[in-house]
């Protein structure tokens, strides 16, 4: 949890905060093929849903990589 809240503060003007919308970025879903946000990862972490270390840097990684 420590881990995600240092890469919700380095997305400091909030982008990646909460699912990204076609209306703020075009064409977005087309582009992005596995979209993922901070506010999906947090209720994953809270419901225990990454079975892993892994499973939780692999799914970070659509956030913070292009």
């Amino acid at each position: 949890n420590d881990v995600l809240e240092v890469l919700v503060r380095l997305d400091e003007p909030g982008i990646f905060m909460d699912p990204v919308e076609d209306s703020f970025a075009p064409n977005y879903s087309k582009v992005i093929k596995t979209p993922m946000c901070f506010l999906t990862m947090k209720e994953k972490v809270r419901s225990h849903q990454y079975m892993s270390w892994g499973s939780f840097v692999i799914l970070s990684r659509f956030v913070i990589m292009p």
